[in-house]
């Protein structure tokens, strides 16, 4: 929620933010759901690069992976800054960091157990989420489940589009957007 304050808008834009994005905050902190959390990181890669704090911007990244996957979309940032090895070598660094760190309290096999336990909890129940999904949408309209393989490759082609727009990357509007 705070990091909304240091976004480079305008004041008043800022707090319309703020009360737009209050409701759903207090929902998701109602309901124990961790989007915000990961808005937060994603944003927080986003304001440490544009500070020119690689470092700080890849424990966002790493912060946004380890509460969900999707905080890995603020790695993408890293493409509209010069210091691209910095922030990827930071990045490995964290993530080293972050895989082993449980090892503090429990054994080596006891940490790979874990990982399998939550890859095999994450296999299962992304099943469950097709009817909320384009692949959902899909099968509704017209009685067809396209693979799952297919439609995630497609729809990360569709949101890296905006990537090639190469020559846009120094514009602050385009990196906001």
């Amino acid at each position: 929620f705070s990091v909304i304050w240091f976004l480079p808008f305008r004041r008043l834009d800022r707090i319309l933010m703020l009360w737009v994005s209050l409701f759903d905050l207090m929902t998701a902190i109602q309901d124990w759901q961790s989007n915000g959390l990961v808005v937060a990181a994603i944003l927080g890669a986003f304001l440490c690069l544009n500070k020119g704090w690689p470092e700080a911007a890849a424990l966002c990244v790493i912060a946004g992976l380890n509460i969900k996957i999707y905080g890995a979309v603020g790695a993408v940032f890293f493409l509209f800054y010069p210091r691209k090895f910095r922030f990827l070598s930071s990045l490995a660094v964290a993530g080293l960091a972050a895989f082993l760190l449980p090892l503090v309290v429990i054994s080596w096999s006891e940490l790979l157990a874990q990982y399998r336990a939550w890859y095999e909890i994450v296999h299962q129940d992304a099943s469950g989420y097709v009817k909320l999904s384009v692949m959902g949408l899909i099968k509704t309209c017209t009685g067809w489940t396209p693979p799952l393989p297919a439609t995630e490759i497609a729809a990360l082609a569709v949101m890296l589009l905006p990537l090639a727009r190469v020559h846009l990357y120094d514009q602050l509007a385009f990196r906001l957007r």
